[in-house]
């Protein structure tokens, strides 16, 4: 028993659990794991944009085949991959000549979503649900949705949407499915939705663009599918939007606005009641250079870069995240900036996608009991991080 006990002083961990760079001598780093994969970016499942659909708890990663067009002859084929962290496929389905537009993680169970072409030349709906194994659980949600698009309200009910920020669709269709993934309620709204939000009440909240009517708004739907109220916000070009709910009585919407031409893009921010009553008519979060600056900035300073897209939004004791990319001619960063002031900056040398050991890639972004939990792809890792509210960052790299 001496001996035994003896024997487990002496020995030590290689791979600290809970803080992987206190052995580097380095306790106030907010990584708090890393998982090595091998998954490398030059992958044939990456190779082609956004074919990534998500991250398991198990670390499995989905993939499907990329966004590539909205046609027949822009398309190449629906598919659906599951790898594990060795970069081993554990399995692959090829469904037919067609797309995928959706993919996700639902507790244990894989959904699924895109169109085939048939041999009339007519576009088919496809929506599946697998297990981890590969095994067909349901051959279709619904017959008549091409899913895009996706939302966990407070209770875990899962709602699918055709509403997306790449296409427009009026009427938009949200279907309500149970735990058992059946189909519960079914909305249909008459706007041409970019994304939608659910309330504790399970209402619908939507932010639309109509380009034909030069109308940007957002409406909110009740749990029977009647309008409550329906609101203007901004007549900017809008590219991209995210809602996000801040308590039971205030919500608010991220979007990113190109005012002048060639496009310097603003994220802007407003707020707005339970009511539709706007509290905060346009406040801008961050502002970015054009293309063209990018692109022949003889210096190259941190302060002024070009954005790239909204990676996710977060509302966290009263301010609203917003997490998004950005570059510079020689530089990549990954940034999280609040409408009250919050600001997180990482910088790296090279491409955004690359797999240098200091880059990161957005996977998720939450509240827990301790603050908040911010897990990313980190070169070849996968990385979690606490931060709280000041979002001081040290990545120990």
């Amino acid at each position: 028993m001496i001996l035994l006990l003896f024997s487990c002083e002496k020995e030590e961990p290689s791979t600290p659990i809970q803080d992987p760079c206190e052995q580097a001598g380095n306790k106030n780093s907010n990584l708090i794991s890393k998982i090595p994969h091998q998954i490398g970016y030059n992958s044939i499942w990456y190779t082609f944009g956004r074919s990534f659909y998500g991250l398991s708890v198990s670390n499995h990663f989905l993939f499907g085949s990329p966004a590539i067009g909205t046609g027949p002859a822009k398309s190449e084929s629906f598919e659906i991959a599951l790898m594990n962290s060795n970069g081993q496929t554990l399995w692959h389905k090829s469904l037919g000549i067609g797309q995928t537009t959706f993919g996700a993680f639902f507790d244990d169970k894989i959904l699924i979503s895109g169109w085939i072409r048939n041999m009339d030349d007519n576009l088919l709906p496809v929506s599946k649900v697998y297990d981890q194994n590969g095994t067909e659980l349901m051959t279709n949600i619904h017959d008549q949705i091409v899913f895009r698009s996706h939302f966990y309200d407070q209770l875990g009910n899962l709602y699918l949407s055709n509403a997306s920020n790449l296409y427009y669709y009026d009427p938009i269709q949200i279907i309500k499915l149970s735990s058992a993934l059946d189909i519960q309620q079914h909305y249909l709204i008459n706007y041409p939705v970019r994304s939608f939000i659910v309330n504790q009440n399970g209402e619908i909240l939507a932010f639309y663009v109509d380009e034909s009517r030069t109308e940007t708004g957002l409406i909110m739907i009740d749990h029977q599918g009647k309008v409550k109220w329906n609101i203007s916000i901004s007549e900017n070009k809008i590219q991209e939007s995210r809602l996000v709910q801040i308590n039971d009585q205030r919500y608010g919407l991220i979007t990113t606005e190109c005012k002048t031409i060639p496009c310097a893009i603003d994220i802007m921010y407003y707020e707005f009641g339970s009511n539709g009553a706007l509290i905060n008519p346009g406040q801008k979060i961050v502002s970015s250079i054009t293309l063209d600056r990018l692109i022949n900035n003889s210096t190259d300073g941190k302060e002024n870069f070009y954005f790239e897209d909204i990676q996710d939004v977060l509302a966290f004791d009263e301010e609203v995240l917003v997490v998004f990319r950005a570059s510079t001619k020689n530089y990549s960063a990954l940034m999280i900036k609040g409408t009250l002031g919050s600001s997180l900056e990482h910088w790296w040398d090279g491409d955004a996608l690359s797999e240098n050991p200091r880059s990161l890639k957005h996977l998720s972004l939450k509240q827990i009991e301790r603050g908040l939990e911010w897990k990313t792809f980190c070169g070849q890792a996968i990385c979690t991080f606490q931060l709280d509210k000041s979002l001081e960052f040290n990545s120990c790299f």
